[in-house]
């Protein structure tokens, strides 16, 4: 017993001794040497043999855009011989083309510096090598970029004008486009309109174009700076990793089914500037200007009407107006009626709809004399002459009448004092206070009334109907064998999965196949109402032939049905990242089923 003791301490001594001793080796590696600047580098920083090792500070790199993604960490005991790992990984995106050096980075590990050797990467124009239709494309500027322009240069103050700012992409995936935003002094904007989208070639490139377009009106003259415009978006790259996951898997997925299920696309954020532009703004000119001119800048057309034609003294007029056009209809002025005096007019109702603004006004005449409603005058200035326009409507022939004597009850304001047109009766329009309440009941007061009797029936419907389901799905429990299986199969999936990622973490190899195994197969014994004997791929291909659903995760099935026989019946050597890989591809099929079955 004392000499098995002692052999045991002195392998804890030899081990520690080989842990402590260990040598350290620090290195970069990158996935790829050529790239396209419609595509992504992952630079591993990797060090081997340290207890304790500090982020490696990966500073601007010539050419590339650096984004940290993170660290990763692998601990192993193979034969006796213990390793670890540290790694950090980065995404390097490519800016322009050439030929570009990644430096030597140094790492801090068990307080000494470590150097890797400078690694040389291609920066091609496009993953393909090929320029699109024949143009020259050197950075990635050229391959993506935002420009703004104007419909004309020079304009008036308060005219209508549009601006148009387009995204030009050749040659890569974007995604998440955010609407430009405009800074600009002395500017009122509209809403941005529908974006369109297109095709130009631009020096023997082809881009795809997105058009966002967007009104606005001067609001003072000189010249007007616009700053860049500004949007984000997101370029969608292919991760490296997706030709591993696809080996696995084998063909039968397609690229967008394993992008949109498998989520293997790299989205890098990019933040794009237009040029700066200038807008020339003049005031409206002075001659020519009429006397009762608003403001209005634009080409309208507009109407008015009158009506009743025939009133009384008291009664009231709808007085309509509408201007229809392009042109600034928020700021736009409808002539005033409150300038008559011999009407009494109320504030208007105004709507804006389209491309028309409608004003409805209610105006009392205050005299039997008058005869006409006045003329309605609008006016406008139209750039595209330069010119002013006025549109006149009226007079508008009236009939008005005195109020009539039994309108006794009507009350009219003149010059804001009250005037009764009959003297009132004393004692025939007064209603004497009540001293006491008297006998007094509620008027019509019955119980489906309240709120109460309502709530009470939703209860009883409510119980009711719980009742119902609650029988109904207990009695399909106990007669539905395979209704009750595939409610149960994720909930025993789920308890399979806990009991893996124990072995996972114990590194107990066999008898996380074995739970792995056990889980994904017992899932569809109880998801298929299957024997347990038909749980093998030949006999599930079989079984679900013709089901374009099932083809499209058999081969995962497949791969890790093999992989669980591999160790469990010819003890093949695993390490710990292919059990985890492992895990996540039976997690993903059994998701998968959940999700399409």
């Amino acid at each position: 017993m004392n000499k098995k003791i002692t052999i045991l301490f002195f392998l804890i001594v030899l081990g520690i001794g080989q842990l402590a001793f260990a040598e350290i080796k620090f290195f970069a590696e990158v996935d790829r040497t050529t790239v396209g600047l419609d595509s992504a580098i992952q630079l591993s920083l990797t060090v081997n043999g340290a207890q304790n090792a500090t982020p490696v500070e990966v500073k601007a790199i010539d050419g590339f855009d650096v984004k940290y993604v993170g660290p990763s960490r692998r601990v192993s005991i193979v034969n006796g011989q213990y390793s670890s790992s540290i790694t950090f990984n980065y995404a390097l995106y490519p800016k322009k083309v050439g030929v570009f050096t990644i430096p030597a980075l140094t790492a801090d590990a068990d307080g000494k510096q470590f150097s890797s050797i400078p690694i040389k990467v291609n920066v091609q124009a496009t993953s393909a090598a090929k320029p699109a239709d024949g143009g020259q494309v050197k950075n990635l500027e050229d391959k993506i970029f935002l420009a703004q322009r104007f419909e004309k240069n020079e304009v008036y103050v308060g005219e209508k004008v549009k601006i148009q700012i387009g995204l030009f992409v050749a040659d890569l995936k974007v995604g998440d486009i955010e609407y430009p935003k405009l800074d600009a002094a002395g500017i009122n904007f509209e809403d941005y309109l529908e974006p369109k989208q297109g095709q130009q070639v631009i020096n023997g490139v082809r881009y795809n174009v997105v058009v966002f377009e967007r009104y606005f009106y001067p609001k003072k003259s000189g010249t007007i700076i616009f700053k860049p415009a500004t949007t984000t978006c997101q370029i969608l790259i292919a991760k490296s990793s997706s030709n591993n996951l696809q080996n696995q898997f084998g063909d039968v997925f397609d690229q967008n089914f394993m992008n949109d299920f498998f989520n293997l696309q790299d989205k890098r954020p990019i933040t794009l500037n237009s040029g700066i532009i200038n807008l020339t703004v003049k005031d409206l000119p002075v001659q020519g200007q009429p006397d009762h001119f608003s403001g209005a800048v634009g080409k309208f057309d507009f109407d008015a009407t009158v009506s009743p034609t025939a009133v009384k003294v008291g009664d009231p007029l709808t007085v309509k107006m509408s201007v229809t056009g392009e042109g600034n209809l928020r700021d736009l002025k409808f002539p005033e009626i409150n300038r008559f005096d011999q009407f009494k007019d109320y504030d208007p109702t105004v709507k804006i709809q389209d491309n028309t603004k409608s004003l409805e006004q209610v105006a009392i005449p205050k005299d039997q004399n008058i005869k006409e409603f006045p003329v309605l005058t609008f006016s406008y200035f139209d750039p595209a002459i330069g010119q002013y326009r006025s549109i006149t409507k009226g007079p508008f022939k009236l009939e008005v009448t005195p109020a009539e004597a039994g309108d006794q009850l009507k009350v009219v304001e003149f010059d804001k004092k009250i005037k009764r047109l009959e003297p009132e009766k004393l004692g025939e329009d007064i209603l004497f206070i009540k001293e006491d309440w008297g006998s007094v009941h509620r008027f019509g007061d019955h119980f489906y009334y309240h709120f109460g009797f309502y709530l009470l029936w939703f209860l009883i419907l409510g119980v009711w109907g719980s009742a119902y389901y609650y029988f109904f799905y207990n009695e399909r429990l106990r007669t539905d064998s395979k209704f009750a299986k595939s409610l149960k199969a994720p909930r025993h999936a789920r308890q399979g999965f806990a009991k893996a990622m124990e072995f996972l973490e114990r590194q107990k190899v066999k008898e996380f196949y074995d739970v792995l195994f056990e889980t994904v197969a017992l899932y569809m014994v109880n998801k298929f109402d299957l024997p347990l004997g038909e749980i093998a791929s030949v006999k599930l291909n079989e079984r679900f032939k013709g089901d374009t659903r099932w083809q499209n995760v058999s081969s995962a099935v497949a791969s890790l049905f093999d992989e669980c026989d591999a160790v469990r019946f010819a003890q093949a050597k695993i390490d710990g990242h292919r059990m985890r890989e492992a895990y996540i591809k039976a997690e993903k099929i059994i998701d998968y089923l959940e999700r399409n079955y």
